[in-house]
């Protein structure tokens, strides 16, 4: 059955921060239509791309056919994880079997000319490669809905050729692909509909089918022979110039023209594609989660806090706790909590706005995306806990230690790491890091030095010799108030721009 159409509907269409780049938009795309979003640099086309990817609070009539496919315009950070892993993992998020997710991985990379790099670290590759990778992630799962943001952005002639068979690819097997371009990058489309902004509005034109000028073969000083379009000429010369380098010779070369058109297909034809089995919204997030803890411990940015953490338990344990182990497990579970929190909103901010945009249309939504990230902290919350209790049996060994002892301790310290990351999954909104640091300060200020706080009995447990028979309240109630931190900051995440 064919999937329904893109239909987009909004009063005001507003960008980050409530600025309206459009009024009164109303814009419809068929199955198997390409589209091409035109406007002047800063005209609104990302937001309109991000709206139509359900990025956006969406307060307006919007249908959209499922699942969708985004690539961003470009990535201002790059994770440090192997080009086919990370695809792979990404097709795991978007619901496809490890088999499916392989096979499509593979065939991805080399129809998009990036096999020789499957092996290479994101943040290695070249601008141009970075961008292939980019539309490779946003098809990895065959969408319905296939959104690239200027993804001509750096390539060759080479790659311009592959980014448009792919778009005619999408668009034969009846998905709606929407493309930004910039004049400086553009890329040859089949007939079809342009969405135009003009003056505060977007209009429907039709476009017949484009095609780059003529292109030029230039061989530099170092013996390369690059092919670029008119458009890029200057730009090549200009850099080889920077660089030193001379310039041997330019000529005219063959014309850039995008695969065949898209012809209708037959039933026949539609039978033979190949239906997407997606797993369920569970699973989903459960990869989205190993995703993004794979992105962490890659990113390496695990480091410091958890240094810190260890640092914190060498001082508490350097010395004889004596007969009350509760008393220091209780300060090294109130130093856990800003630990976690900090892991937390590195969870988040692994890999940058733009390719988290993308992994949230992956996953299916922005608040799916918010929560995955905090899961993905639990298991480096639960191996600090482990440490921590292993470190203070080793240290003190002399002191007997019952079981319920033990059991108290870990699930204080558990509780602990889950009111950690239910704080930083709430910080984790505030998008300015200075306005998220001041927060932050304020909100430990209040929790120390409240009255009625999580943090309360932690706080008189860690100054008492007591044994604390309230250690099964203080973990609820710190789980609870962990947890409903969590949820609320994964409802705000879809209704925040």
């Amino acid at each position: 059955m064919t999937s329904p159409g893109l239909v987009l509907r909004a009063r005001k269409l507003r960008a980050a921060r409530g600025v309206t780049v459009a009024t009164d938009v109303s814009l419809t795309a068929a199955p198997g239509e390409v589209i091409a979003v035109h406007g002047p640099n800063g005209s609104g086309k990302t937001t309109l791309l991000a709206a139509a990817a359900g990025l956006l609070p969406d307060g307006h009539d919007t249908l959209r056919p499922g699942p969708v496919g985004y690539a961003p315009e470009r990535a201002s950070q790059l994770p440090r994880v192997p080009v086919s892993g990370w695809l792979a993992s990404l097709g795991r998020t978007a619901g496809l079997s490890r088999e499916e997710s392989a096979s499509r991985t593979g065939d991805l990379l080399r129809r998009l000319g990036l096999d020789p790099y499957a092996a290479r670290t994101m943040n290695a590759l070249s601008r141009g490669n970075t961008q292939r990778a980019l539309v490779a992630q946003a098809l990895i799962a065959d969408p319905d809905l296939v959104i690239l943001d200027e993804p001509a952005g750096g390539l060759d002639d080479d790659g311009v050729r592959r980014v448009a068979a792919e778009i005619i690819r999408a668009a034969r097997r009846d998905a709606v692909v929407l493309v930004a371009t910039h004049p400086a990058a553009p890329v040859p489309l089949p007939p079809g509909t342009t969405w135009r902004f003009a003056d505060g509005k977007v209009r429907a034109e039709p476009r017949a089918g484009t095609r780059l000028g003529a292109g030029f073969e230039v061989e530099t000083g170092d013996g390369r022979l690059h092919r670029v379009s008119e458009e890029a000429l200057p730009g090549l010369l200009r850099a080889a110039l920077d660089a030193g380098l001379p310039i041997r010779r330019v000529q005219p070369g063959s014309e850039l023209t995008p695969a065949a058109a898209p012809l209708p297909r037959t039933n026949a034809e539609r039978g033979q594609t190949r239906a997407v089995r997606r797993q369920g919204a569970g699973s989903r997030l459960l990869y989205g989660a190993l995703h993004r803890a794979w992105l962490l411990a890659a990113a390496q940015w695990f480091a410091a806090p958890m240094l810190l953490f260890l640092a914190v338990l060498a001082l508490v344990y350097a010395t004889d706790a004596g007969s009350a182990p509760l008393q220091p497990d209780g300060f090294v579970a109130i130093t856990l909590i800003p630990v976690v929190t900090w892991l937390t909103i590195q969870a988040h901010r692994v890999d940058g706005r733009e390719l988290g945009r993308a992994f949230a249309v992956h996953i299916g939504g922005r608040s799916r995306a918010h929560l995955a990230a905090d899961v993905a902290v639990l298991p480096y919350g639960v191996a600090l806990s482990v440490v921590a209790v292993v470190w203070a049996l080793a240290s003190q060994g002399e002191h007997p230690h019952p079981p319920l002892v033990i059991l108290r301790m870990t699930a204080l310290l558990v509780a602990a790491a889950v009111s950690g990351i239910g704080l930083g999954s709430a910080l984790a909104l505030i998008e300015r890091m200075g306005w998220r640091l001041i927060v932050a300060v304020a909100a430990f200020l209040v929790l120390v030095l409240g009255r009625y706080t999580p943090l309360t009995p932690l706080l008189k447990l860690a100054t008492s010799a007591t044994t604390a028979s309230t250690v099964g309240t203080q973990c609820g109630l710190m789980v609870l108030a962990g947890v409903a931190l969590a949820a609320a900051a994964a409802v705000l995440a879809s209704r925040l721009s």
